[in-house]
């Protein structure tokens, strides 16, 4: 629970001390995950990331699995990178997004391989990175035999991610599916915002009891 304390009244607390709680933890992956919308899961990803780049000197890679992507519109909006997203990253075959760890293979013929960080990942500036999102995700088949919700820790896994990067932020789809399965078997650690109402602490429930 410390590790999220220090970013959000970076005016009030000792930025010092916080970021002293934080300097032991490394290469870290946490879902930012609740079945219902509207409660802050993108916000607070994007708090923590940004807090932890530039007051605390972490490396962050955000990784946008809502086929919402509002993290990635909020990111490319922030860094002036809305023509490249939808002219060179969203596009064709080697597009730039999230949804290039999901595709099925065709045929037996050739085998379809796990893109390489440098073709799918975006930098943002020296400290942050995003795995943008895409609507596409809409798209995706069903994860028959389970092999799609492993996708995103093989990748992070198979590139050393966690060495690269001091936190991984996943932000997730409020509904149970592929994408918060891949987050849940990536992650180290997951956090659930959730407002004062009956709707979200239920949902809350939902995510403990796995139903």
């Amino acid at each position: 629970g410390a590790l999220f304390v220090a970013f959000c009244i970076k005016k009030k607390y000792n930025k010092r001390k916080y970021c002293r709680g934080v300097a032991k933890m490394s290469g870290k992956v946490v879902s930012f995950i609740n079945m219902k919308g509207g409660v802050g899961k993108t916000t607070l990803c994007i708090g923590i990331g940004e807090y932890l780049a530039n007051y605390c000197n972490k490396k962050i890679l955000f990784i946008d699995l809502d086929p919402q992507f509002n993290t990635t519109q909020s990111l490319v909006n922030e860094f002036n990178l809305e023509d490249e997203y939808l002219s060179n990253y969203s596009e064709g075959v080697n597009q730039k997004t999230v949804m290039r760890l999901f595709e099925t293979q065709q045929t037996i013929a050739k085998r379809l391989d796990l893109p390489e960080p440098k073709d799918i990942l975006v930098r943002l500036n020296d400290k942050m990175d995003l795995l943008p999102g895409t609507i596409d995700l809409i798209l995706v088949e069903t994860d028959k035999d389970g092999s799609k919700a492993k996708k995103v820790k093989k990748f992070i896994q198979n590139n050393d991610l966690k060495d690269k990067y001091d936190f991984i932020f996943i932000d997730c789809p409020p509904t149970i599916s592929v994408y918060t399965d891949a987050a849940l078997i990536a992650s180290d650690f997951y956090l659930v915002p959730i407002r004062i109402d009956r709707y979200s602490i239920f949902r809350n429930k939902i995510i403990k009891t796995g139903h």
